[in-house]
């Protein structure tokens, strides 16, 4: 069963279900509400306990923190790798600095 109840609903589906529970045997007359609260009760405590609401899966809804699975075996590169080794040719290393060409107009004005 899939958990998708966090531990801080579980604690306030629990308080819930007690104070249902204490109402149902202590201060309701209707045999119908103490049923239907005792019902209840038992409902949220169970999904409590169990950390499982069936309505969540069926609305697809999960308040359980899921942490990112770390045990996968595929690994995937942070930065795309390139097809083909990067070379610069001789051509390129060599920088040409028109800064000269410019300090020399620069002389002549």
């Amino acid at each position: 069963m899939k958990k998708n109840v966090s531990t801080q609903e579980a604690h306030i589906r629990t308080l819930i279900g007690i104070i249902l529970l204490l109402l149902a045997l202590f201060l309701i007359d209707n045999a119908v509400i103490k049923i239907l609260f005792a019902t209840i009760a038992a409902i949220l405590a169970g999904t409590a306990f169990l950390h499982s609401c069936p309505l969540y899966t069926l609305m697809d809804k999960s308040k359980q923190k899921i942490a990112p699975d770390t045990n996968t075996s595929e690994t995937t590169p942070s930065t795309p790798m390139p097809e083909e080794p990067v070379v610069q040719t001789e051509e390129e290393s060599t920088v040409t600095a028109p800064v000269e060409e410019e300090t020399t107009e620069e002389k002549k004005v």
